[in-house]
């Protein structure tokens, strides 16, 4: 599992940070945005951008890309922020893809001391975190899964527009509703690991194990190890310490999930 955060910034006159106005870029800048990022397995959030209380009052690039979330801002009340950039994109999509709390934020200040702040750079990481937890409960899902999950948690799913996109994404629903169903599966074919002297012990059914071949995920999502055919234990002394997901899929199309320590 890897998420991006990406808010695109450059410094004023007065040396300060400020929201980057950049205009539309064409297909072939967002073609790369999605290769680069989506095309290899990252979630990518961006920040919609603070136009939307100024003259061009439109997303920029990247914000348009697709196959990422692009975040936009609301307050307290959920009612967008007046600075939260708005879509649609030059060829038509609905953007933002989703809003968060940008209004109001309390953020650690220059001076080591809270105070509050506005902006899409802050409803962005916020709901990056959020995601980013789901993303753990549900290892088994993809970085477009988790793109179309936010989107269809959001309050106005039913009737997206260019302002709030798909609106707040409900995530407490998703823990109480979607990760029972998809976890308690998941418990029901957990795998049974343990690990001694560098290698990975599996406990299967000796009969079936040679049908089933093994991935081993690291912390980042990545698959860094899989084997076609599976066997009771596996070499494991090359990998570094750290925790690891295990995906066994065997003959009949059934995934066990499993989690080991090194």
């Amino acid at each position: 599992m890897c998420i991006l955060v990406l808010v695109i910034r450059r410094l004023n006159k007065t040396g300060s940070f400020q929201d980057n106005d950049m205009v539309h870029a064409g297909k072939g800048e967002r073609l790369a945005v999605k290769i680069q990022a989506a095309g290899k397995g990252l979630l990518l959030l961006n920040a919609a951008g603070n136009e939307g209380n100024k003259d061009w009052k439109k997303i920029s690039f990247p914000a348009d890309a697709e196959h990422i979330i692009t975040v936009g801002s609301v307050d307290e009340n959920k009612v967008l922020s007046d600075f939260s950039s708005v879509g649609p994109t030059a060829d038509g999509r609905i953007k933002p893809d989703v809003v968060a709390l940008g209004s109001k934020v309390a953020v650690m200040n220059e001076y080591g001391s809270v105070s509050v702040s506005w902006g899409t750079s802050f409803s962005t990481p916020i709901l990056a975190g959020v995601v980013a937890c789901l993303w753990q409960a549900l290892p088994g899902m993809t970085n477009t899964d988790m793109i179309g999950l936010m989107k269809k948690q959001g309050d106005r799913y039913a009737h997206p527009d260019t302002a709030y996109g798909f609106g707040i994404p409900d995530v407490l629903n998703v823990l109480e509703n979607i990760t029972h169903t998809v976890l308690t599966k998941e418990r029901e074919n957990r795998l049974s690991l343990y690990v001694t002297y560098n290698r990975l012990y599996i406990n299967l059914d000796p009969a079936e194990i040679s049908t089933c071949h093994l991935s081993i995920y690291n912390g980042l999502g990545q698959r860094i190890m899989y084997l076609s055919h599976l066997s009771e234990s596996v070499e494991i002394g090359h990998l570094p310490k750290g925790v690891y997901i295990t995906s066994v899929e065997c003959h009949g199309g059934v995934q066990l999930i499993g989690k080991f320590i090194k």
